[in-house]
Formats: structure tokens, sequence, C-alpha cells
């Protein structure tokens, strides 16, 4: 559980700093589009993400998909990071009705 909830923190640290270069791009000269996390997926991958080929069918997991992927890259890890934390957290004992032990 402690993995988890330091990934999570990494994970929000780096969804920060993400931000603050995005924004800092934002207020430059000329135009300036976000990097998405489809393009993020290319950049560390290298290839297109496979299941983006088949996304295209109608489907409600393929709208999702293709709105994730459509996302700025910090939003995405800023999400995933706090679901990490609120899962691998730790568990209060207290207000339980029956504590085990």
């Amino acid at each position: 559980m402690l993995i988890g909830r330091v990934l999570g923190w990494i994970l929000v640290g780096s969804a920060v700093l993400l931000a603050l270069g995005e924004a800092v791009m934002a207020f430059g000269t000329g135009t300036y589009n976000g990097i998405t996390t489809s393009e993020a997926w290319i950049f560390f991958l290298g290839t297109t993400p496979s299941f983006l080929d088949g996304a295209s069918d109608g489907g409600l997991w393929s709208a999702i998909v293709l709105v994730v992927m459509a996302m700025p890259v910090w939003s995405v890890c800023v999400a995933a990071g706090l679901v990490l934390i609120c899962i691998c957290g730790e568990k209060s004992r207290r207000g339980r009705l029956f504590v085990s032990r």
C-alpha cells in the first residue's frame, strides 16, 4: 500500500510540474497547443496506442477512451494519482463498531 501512495504522490507532483510548464508556454509569444495524453503516449512509447484503432466503433468505452486521450496529460496524471492515493491510503479504525485485530 505504501508503494501505491508513493506512486500516487509522484503522479500528482509530476502533474503539477506539467501544468506549470504548460502555463508558462501558454503565456509565451505565439500560439501553443497543450500536450494531450495521446501525444505523451506516443512520446514515451514511440507508437500510437493500439486501442485507439478500434475506438471508432461508436460504443461507450470507445467514447471514453477518445475523450481521455484528448485531455491534457497533466489532468490525467492528477486523476490517476488521486485515485491511487485514495485507494492505497491508510484505513482508519476509528468509528467502526466492531474492531477485529
